[in-house]
């Protein structure tokens, strides 16, 4: 009984945490862990072809969390009214990761 509970309440966690109210948390989770890959694997091996796979991951982790962005901004939208929540907060960090210290990340390792 108690192991059908655990998949319910599991399911439940997963099903409201990709649902439309939620969506922008796990856009910023992804788009965060993207930006440590970003961060990091350049001082792993830097090449030619781990530069270009930094440089794909950084557009792809700023198009996650510009969407989650653009999310947030409909639902306050929508809402009509100015609210600032966890996931509006989390959303904006996640950007301003992407946008602050990813570049300079991949700038700096461009020139060494």
């Amino acid at each position: 009984m108690s192991e059908n509970g655990n998949k319910s309440s599991s399911a439940n966690f997963f099903k409201k945490a990709f649902s439309l109210e939620y969506i922008s948390l796990p856009l910023a989770f992804f788009s965060l862990i993207l930006n440590l890959l970003v961060i990091f694997m350049p001082l792993a091996n830097y090449s030619r072809e781990i530069h270009y796979a930094t440089i794909s991951l950084f557009f792809i982790s700023f198009i996650l969390a510009l969407s989650g962005v653009v999310i947030e901004f409909i639902k306050i939208i929508r809402g009509q009214k100015a609210v600032v929540n966890v996931q509006l907060v989390a959303v904006m960090f996640a950007i301003f990761i992407s946008c602050i210290v990813a570049p300079i990340t991949l700038n700096f390792n461009a020139f060494g």
